[in-house]
């Protein structure tokens, strides 16, 4: 991860299992003491890695899953939630310690996850809003 020659290429699994899929692996086995994703990919032998995803909104934001609708359609609806926007990190940040010590000393990968100038106007106002702000901006 530094850009540098490897000797191979990490092993892990960027798409986290489903709860169903975990379920159905500790019928097959699986330890039960085994909760966390990472304690699980450990398991099964990947390279260790953690995402740290940093959000521009609260967790209590509920948003559609394909951000169909958004959550914001008029200036009531941005004023609620207005107070969820914009969360602090700092927790997120302290936790990272940890891990970026083991990435420097190449023993785990590490990466963060910003939400850019897509997906959180996405979240907000829903796809098509968004695509018509995208066009009405640009005349």
């Amino acid at each position: 991860m530094n850009f540098q020659p490897v000797d191979r290429l990490p092993r892990w699994e960027w798409a986290m299992w489903w709860d169903l899929t975990i379920e159905r692996w500790r019928r097959e086995g699986l330890p039960a003491e085994l909760n966390d994703v990472f304690e699980i990919s450990q398991h099964f032998g990947l390279d260790p890695y953690k995402q740290f995803w940093f959000s521009t909104t609260d967790p209590t934001i509920e948003a559609v899953q394909h951000h169909v609708a958004g959550t914001v359609s008029t200036m009531d609806d941005y004023l609620r939630i207005r107070p969820s926007l914009y969360p602090d990190h700092s927790s997120a940040i302290s936790a990272m310690q940890p891990w970026a010590k083991r990435q420097a000393e190449g023993e785990a990968v590490v990466w963060t996850t910003l939400e850019g100038f897509f997906w959180f106007p996405r979240t907000l106002l829903g796809f098509e809003k968004l695509m018509l702000a995208y066009y009405i901006s640009r005349n």
